[in-house]
């Protein structure tokens, strides 16, 4: 167990390195870290040393002054009553901490106030040097003192030269001609203060020449490792930049490779990887383009551009594709070109939808009824058998040919009727076979049935609701609307589910035209009912003394909501969109539900109705227009579904 305890900061160990051989050299049993064995508990054993030792010096410094663990060993060695403070010279005594501030404290180069301060703790030396000294001065008798004073004034002389110098060289040199000097001590604690001035300004520096005049100058300061550490990657980074200049603009993967494996954390690793990917792609680009040399499919070459859409194979693949492709269209052109059936023209659409035929045949397509009547013209007009003729009439009635056709039968006579057709019940006749037309006389004579019927339907309705309209007491229940609702509307059913088929052959959609007589049976619900409402209102005000019955805001508001639903109408039949169309009878429903719930509940207005049979019965109407023309629609489609199966 040593005499003397120095407790320090390891960022400071060339100052108690300093120390420590001056003391050794004076044959005090002197205890640091770097006495510890490898394995031994370093708590343990500092703790052991620090209460076996009879003085305890601690080095005051910037560092050493923030580390707990000096704090913590001078405040037991201050407590044991055997601390003895020392600092460096340029450490403010405030710096100290509290609590070892009023003690008296030497410079650590104050040696013999140190060695006072030993004595005064009964330290004294108590082993010989475990220093090495230089060789003795020896006489033919033995060693001669008198030469070692003489060593010894030497080195004096020489530290007094080098003292206030400020090249680290200098104490280096003297270091090594005078490792066993009372001096040496003085000269490794100056060069470990000129190594902590010098270091801060190399912190994060990237030149090599100040780094290894760092690391020689002061070859045992605890940075002088990292000094060099740094000089080897900056040394390797200036290796890699010129690897790197050498291979950036070369086409060779074994190159990029070799790099990488030298320099795994360079900084062009980056640029280094992204430039061996893509010479690694464009190499797997070359080797797919080799494989379709002579190719002809043209999906081979549609893949090779999705997979390497920014090869310098691109161009090419898209020009031979291409090339493909237009030799293909012109094949398949030549097979359709006096097509007489629409079928294979719109296959080669399919086939080549943006290619340079395709206006061509969409030209064809629109010329193909033209051209299959003038042939069939063609094949018939020099014969006298009139049943062609009749085919021809009912097979294309609006043909450009057909006054030609009816002329030449009667010039011809009277003849066979056409043979029936043999289909199934309710089947649709077999394609191609001609049918039986209806002349003008025929049609204009159903048009005028169904709106003879439509108007007889509402006769009934203007007696009816003018009855109602007449009856002074609003809560007076009517059986004329019940009579004159259901008038109308089976009238709005018979537009409805009628009309689109006598106007089959007008311009535009059936669906069109569905909702066109829908439109207009609902419309003349509504009408009546704002209508009615209105003159009963006015009957009301014109019978009443009372301003309570002066209310026309229901005829405002029945009304408006017909003007609602006409302009939706309007509108859904002009734009043929579907969610106009589910718009218009969502509204209808909505003022016929309004209608009917007016009755059911207290709504402010509801006895101001001309009796309850116009809002349930005109309500309920409007409903049943709604869900009849939704469950047709819903039944056409299924069928639909069913023939295509």
């Amino acid at each position: 167990m040593a005499d003397v305890f120095i407790s320090y900061s390891q960022q400071d160990r060339v100052i108690a390195r300093g120390l420590a051989d001056f003391l050794v050299a004076r044959d005090y049993d002197v205890w640091w870290d770097p006495a510890l064995v490898s394995g031994e508990n370093y708590r343990d054993k500092i703790k052991h040393e620090l209460a076996g030792a009879k003085a305890a010096i601690v080095i005051w410094t910037p560092n050493s002054v923030e580390s707990d663990w000096v704090i913590d060993e001078a405040e037991v060695a201050k407590k044991s009553g055997k601390l003895v403070p020392t600092k460096i010279e340029d450490l403010d005594y405030l710096a100290i901490p509290m609590g070892f501030r009023g003690l008296h404290t030497d410079l650590v180069t104050e040696f013999e106030r140190i060695f006072k301060a030993l004595d005064d703790h009964g330290v004294t030396p108590s082993q010989p040097p475990t220093v090495p000294k230089p060789d003795p001065i020896v006489t033919a008798k033995g060693l001669d003192p008198d030469a070692v004073g003489r060593a010894e004034q030497f080195a004096f002389a020489h530290w007094d030269v080098i003292k206030d110098s400020q090249d680290p060289a200098a104490f280096g040199t003297f270091i090594g001609n005078f490792p066993s000097s009372t001096f040496a001590a003085l000269a490794r604690i100056k060069l470990g203060k000129m190594a902590a001035e010098h270091w801060p300004r190399l912190v994060g520096s990237e030149d090599i020449r100040e780094l290894e005049w760092f690391a020689k100058s002061f070859p045992d300061d605890p940075n002088a490792a990292e000094a060099r550490r740094r000089i080897e990657v900056l040394a390797s980074r200036g290796e890699e930049a010129a690897s790197w200049n050498r291979i950036k603009d070369r086409d060779e993967i074994e190159a990029f490779e070799e790099h990488l494996r030298r320099f795994p954390g360079g900084a062009n690793v980056t640029a280094a990887h992204a430039r061996l990917n893509a010479l690694r792609r464009d190499k797997a680009a070359a080797d797919y383009w080799r494989s379709l040399t002579g190719s002809t499919q043209p999906d081979a070459y549609k893949q090779f551009l999705t997979t390497y859409p920014d090869s310098r194979f691109a161009p090419q693949a898209q020009s031979r594709l291409l090339e493909i492709l237009r030799a293909r269209e012109e094949a398949d052109w030549s097979k359709v070109t006096d097509a007489r059936h629409p079928v294979p023209l719109l296959r080669f659409l399919k086939a080549h939808p943006d290619g340079a035929r395709a206006r061509a045949a969409c030209e064809l397509l629109a010329a193909l009824p033209r051209t299959i009547e003038d042939e069939a013209w063609a094949e018939i007009k020099d014969a006298d058998q009139s049943i062609l003729f009749q085919a021809f009439v009912a097979a294309m009635p609006a043909s450009r040919h057909a006054k030609a056709a009816r002329a030449k039968l009667k010039t011809l006579g009277a003849a066979r009727p056409l043979p029936a057709l043999r289909a199934g019940a309710g089947a649709a006749p077999p394609s191609g076979v001609p049918q039986p037309s209806v002349t003008p006389w025929q049609r204009t004579a159903r048009r005028n049935v169904f709106w003879a019927i439509a108007v007889l339907s509402a006769v009934p309705v203007l007696p009816l609701s003018g009855q109602a309209a007449t009856i002074w007491s609003p809560a007076t229940v009517s059986n004329n609307l019940p009579i004159a609702i259901a008038c109308l509307v089976f009238g709005a059913l018979w537009l409805y589910a009628v009309g689109p088929r006598v106007y089959a052959g007008a311009a535009g959609a059936h669906q069109q035209r569905t909702l066109l007589f829908h439109v207009i049976g609902t419309m003349g619900i509504l009408t009546w009912m704002a209508s009615t409402q209105f003159f009963s209102d006015l009957n009301r005000s014109y019978s009443s003394n009372s301003s309570v019955y002066n209310y026309r805001d229901l005829s405002v508001i029945l009304g408006g909501c017909a003007l609602g639903v006409l302009v939706v109408a309007l509108i859904a039949l002009g734009s043929r969109s579907k969610l106009l169309r589910l718009a218009y009878y969502g509204l209808v429903f909505a003022v016929g539900l309004f209608s009917v719930l007016a009755f059911y509940n207290d709504f402010n207005f509801r006895r101001y109705f001309v009796s309850s049979g116009l809002e349930v019965w005109g309500g309920g109407g409007l409903m049943v227009m709604v869900a009849v023309a939704l469950v047709a629609k819903v039944t056409g489609r299924h069928a639909a579904v069913k023939s295509a199966e």
